[in-house]
């Protein structure tokens, strides 16, 4: 964000009001939030219920990146494997998918934007991004280390394209506009997009994503010695670029400063004048109400292009652009080394930006005072005004769409929780993968959750043909009668392992890539049919992390020997799997105690397990068919069930009370008065108002505070029942200038905090939880006063808080999720205030009076239940499938654990060394010491 105060404006005003721009690429959100949310924008619904949202929030249009498959397929060359992989091709096949579903995004969001009066804009930033081969050696590899899977076919036939340095190297990705086919190539791609999709708006984008292909220019001035800049620099000024040294950036005499090198590089800017203006031309003959629109790091293009100029003046006064955002790097991933090569515009590091008044006042003064400024940078929520200057932000949308897509994940989640016991986390029984083929580039499946399917089918890979030593798909032995098997060979092929995995993250850290958990606490089964060919055959079955490290062992050696790892070595277990017959293994997890064991055929090997991780987690399984040559074996119907810990009450609804702030006029005061509505009310609503622009959830409003002042709740009747449930989302601002979805390396500080209650029809106290800013923790309300707990508060997250109210008890349990995370309880406390049956209960909210108070309150709400679960308490699940009946989930030996007690007069402290994360609580009960010995009878079901 650029600010120049005291910096004189022309006469000319932005028009009021100022408009709310969203960016985001519908492409990179289908595979970080998911099929089936609506940030995936992979149904026609979907996307008209993300479009609602957005106007509902205020905004006036939306900046939409078109990707690969909204182009011409005939103009794109997708490459063979090379040392590209499975996960990085799935992402083509994802979107390939969504249009073979009839989804055609540019179109179906274009027409969402008409019906709710958003302006929409297709951003395509490929001016300088034309794909690379994938050949590029390892020690060549850009940024992002991964070989490029396409590029553009007019510089695969065209390779002269490209620009290149003094020695003839090529700088892939960018193409030199002094050609002219170059320039019809890349005009053509817009043509495309407002023939066939309708498009009216173009974000003309010069980002490059070269530094992501290969090695970064090494200087600013090394590439753009093409043959035809060669000819004319020579026609022009009558120099050889190619042996005059002062154009050598590898000379110690060059001089950056040299009018000749400027000339050159003004002549390299010319022609990207000129691809605008052919540009121009061509759009206006498809239709002459299109816009033109560029974003610009400043005078020259900077990392990772060059030092040739950006004549936005030349643009402007001939009306080639109707849209400037300025002040935005062209760096697809940042050159930490840019500052130091020489680039006369960096507008990371702050160098060559040009003041919002010198763009104002040029347009102003010109012919085209209608070419807007957008300002970049916008916060994500809670839109103030952008700088003078400006006619508006343009925000990025990917927090907003997290939070949306988090909230129906663990929705549909919970459903699946409450039908089938459990999330289906990982299934496939192979039978859709093709035979003996590599399936897409060695790869089958999908790594998000389904929840049409209503389960994972996990990633897998590497897929062969059946001649390499790769997995692969048959049908000749298959568990079942009919379907196809995967057939895995021993040997030295690295890629003989068959892998599965799901894209999850532990927290908000993995906000960019994944909106799905990975499996982190509670309990979860593995479970898989196996088929050893002969007494040579071999299988290593394991789970691993979320950092790809496997943390769980199975092995069936020759002969068939079962063996388990406890952390340093293998114990046999004594059983032995027969050859030439399917056998299933199933292994149940603890996940919260860090133990597993194991049944084959349903009966229990050996003695339960301990496994050690630095990252206790699961998102992937792994199957390993050993190094001997001569080992087969076949793996069929695979799964990893997840039965996570919500600290949920189950049990009948016998009464409950709801809101979710739609109920009330978007932007106006929370109401005053005496709770006779059913709602919520303030004696000081000027303190409270309802906001569009950060809703949690499915709904579109939630109340915001200004600081000071109580918001109380409807008063809720008590039925006869157990259990009480509180449950509220809250939202507290940090004082940093923009929202921050990834937490800073040292931490959140914030003048915010917030008092949530349970009150009794006398305003007392019967449970409560207070975020408190002078140590940026929970406390805790025990009885008659507040202790601290283990939890820091996530500020600019929401955070659901949760009371579960154990009425004969006179205890309540606090739950806490913060967005990205799993449920976690802090603290087990004492009532304050005894609840009787006919009586009555509110929500009392309180946020601290501070300057410049920011909280929001949504999804209000009291359950009563009849009944309760007597597990929602406990410290950790044990497991209890080895006991009882074969495996089933038999009673076993019961184990109770005492309530956590709250930690007096101590600050909450920080997580790990080293962790990075926010400080882990400690769950209740004791904390578990190993024995040396693990013994069976540990594993029964916690009371």
């Amino acid at each position: 964000m650029l600010l120049f105060p005291g910096t004189a404006l022309a006469d000319t005003k932005p028009a009021e009001p100022f408009g709310n721009f969203l960016i985001f690429g519908a492409g990179d959100y289908a595979a970080a939030f998911g099929a089936g949310t609506d940030p995936a924008f992979d149904t026609a619904d979907g996307i008209d219920r993300m479009v609602k949202r957005y106007q509902a929030m205020g905004i006036t249009g939306i900046i939409h990146r078109l990707d690969l498959w909204d182009m011409d397929q005939e103009q794109v060359v997708y490459h063979p494997i090379g040392n590209d992989n499975p996960e990085h091709r799935s992402l083509h096949k994802l979107m390939d998918d969504i249009h073979h579903a009839g989804v055609n995004q540019p179109k179906e969001l274009r027409e969402a934007a008409e019906r709710y009066g958003l302006e929409f804009w297709a951003w395509w930033p490929t001016v300088y991004s034309d794909g690379c081969p994938p050949d590029i050696p390892a020690d060549q590899l850009g940024i992002d280390l991964v070989n490029w899977s396409y590029e553009r076919r007019y510089v695969v036939e065209h390779p002269e394209y490209l620009t290149v340095d003094r020695k003839g190297k090529k700088y892939y990705g960018v193409v030199e506009y002094a050609y002219e086919g170059a320039r019809k190539a890349k005009v053509d791609e817009f043509v495309y997009f407002a023939r066939i999709h309708g498009i009216k708006n173009f974000i003309a984008c010069l980002r490059s994503e070269a530094p992501q292909m290969q090695i970064p220019a090494y200087d600013a001035d090394q590439y753009g010695f093409n043959q035809p800049i060669v000819d004319e620099m020579n026609r022009l000024y009558g120099v050889d670029i190619m042996t005059d040294p002062r154009f050598d950036v590898d000379s110690p005499d060059f001089d950056r400063h040299d009018p000749m090198v400027q000339n050159w590089r003004n002549l390299r800017g010319s022609y990207l004048t000129q691809f605008y203006r052919d540009l121009r031309q061509a759009l206006d003959a498809v239709d002459p109400d299109i816009k033109i629109g560029v974003q610009l790091p400043g005078e020259t293009v900077g990392p990772p292009l060059g030092n040739w100029p950006t004549d936005w003046r030349k643009w402007v006064d001939e009306g080639l652009v109707d849209l400037i955002i300025p002040g935005v790097t062209l760096e697809a991933s940042l050159d930490k080394d840019a500052p130091s090569k020489g680039y006369f515009t960096d507008a990371v590091a702050g160098v060559g930006r040009i003041p919002i008044s010198e763009y104002r006042n040029f347009i102003g003064n010109s012919k085209h005072s209608e070419v807007r400024l957008l300002q970049p940078g916008g916060n994500f929520y809670f839109f103030d005004r952008p700088q003078d200057g400006y006619d508006g932000w343009r925000t990025d949308a990917f927090c907003l769409s997290f939070n949306v897509s988090g909230a129906q994940r663990w929705r549909q989640w919970e459903q699946d929780i409450r039908d089938f016991g459990h999330i289906r986390y990982i299934e496939q029984n192979f039978d859709e993968v093709p035979v003996r083929s590599e399936a897409y580039y060695g790869g089958f499946g999908d790594a998000r959750h389904q929840p049409a399917l209503r389960r994972g089918p996990g990633l897998w890979s590497w897929l062969g043909k059946g001649d390499d030593g790769q997995p692969f798909a048959q049908e000749q032995i298959r568990h079942g009668d009919s379907g196809h098997a995967m057939q895995l060979t021993g040997g030295p092929n690295p890629r003989r392992h068959l892998k599965g995995r799901r894209w999850s993250g532990l927290d908000r850290r993995t906000f960019t890539w994944s909106t799905s958990n990975a499996v982190a606490n509670g309990k979860a089964q593995f479970s898989y049919w196996f088929h050893l060919k002969d007494d040579k055959s071999e299988l290593i079955a394991t789970l691993q992390n979320n950092d790809q490290r496997n943390i769980i062992y199975i092995r069936v050696a020759p002969g068939g020997d079962i063996s388990c790892y406890d952390g340093e070595k293998y114990i046999p277990t004594g059983a032995v799997a027969k050859t030439g017959e399917w056998q299933r293994i199933t292994v149940e997890v603890d996940v919260d105690c860090q133990r597993y064991a194991v049944t084959c055929n349903g009966q229990p090997i050996g003695e339960p397990m301990k496994y050690e991780t630095t990252k206790n987690s699961i998102s992937g399984v792994l199957f390993d068919p050993g190094a001997g040559a001569e080992s087969t074996v076949y793996i069929d119907d695979v799964s990893l069930n997840w039965n996570p810990e919500l600290h949920r009450v189950h049990g009948e609804v016998v009464a409950e009370f709801v809101d979710d702030a739609e109920a009330y006029g978007p932007q106006t005061a929370v109401p005053a008065g005496d709770m006779q509505q059913k709602g919520v009310s303030s004696s000081t609503p000027d303190k409270f108002r309802i906001e569009t622009s950060m809703a949690f959830g499915d709904s579109f409003q939630c109340i915001r505070a200004a600081g000071g002042g109580t918001l109380v709740s409807t008063g809720f009747p008590v039925k006869p029942s157990k259990v009480l449930a509180m449950e509220i989302d809250v939202f507290l601002r940090s004082e940093l200038p923009n929202i921050a979805m990834v937490p800073p390396k040292d931490g959140f500080r914030s003048p915010n905090g917030t008092d949530v209650a349970l009150v009794d029809g006398h305003d007392r106290v019967v449970a409560a939880i207070k975020a408190d800013p002078s140590t940026g923790t929970w406390r805790i309300r025990d009885g008659d006063e507040y202790a601290a707990v283990d939890a820091k508060v996530e500020y600019d997250a929401w955070t659901r808080v949760r009371f579960n109210i154990d009425l004969q008890a006179g205890t309540y349990d606090v739950i806490l999720q913060p967005i990205g995370e799993l449920p976690s309880k802090v603290a087990t406390a004492k009532i304050g205030q005894a609840v009787k049956t006919g009586g009555e209960v509110r929500i009392a909210i309180s946020p601290t009076d501070n300057a410049g108070h920011i909280s929001c309150y949504d999804n209000l709400a009291i359950r009563s239940y009849s009944t309760t679960d007597a597990e929602s308490s406990r410290s950790c699940h044990l497991i209890s499938a080895l006991l009882g009946a074969g495996g089933n989930g038999g009673a076993g030996s019961a184990r109770s654990y005492p309530r956590a007690p709250i930690r007096r007069g101590r600050r909450a402290g920080g997580g790990s060394p080293g962790s990075g994360r926010r400080a882990r609580v400690r769950p209740a009960g004791p904390r578990l010491r190993r024995p040396r010995r693990w013994q069976s009878a540990g594993f029964g079901r916690s009371r």
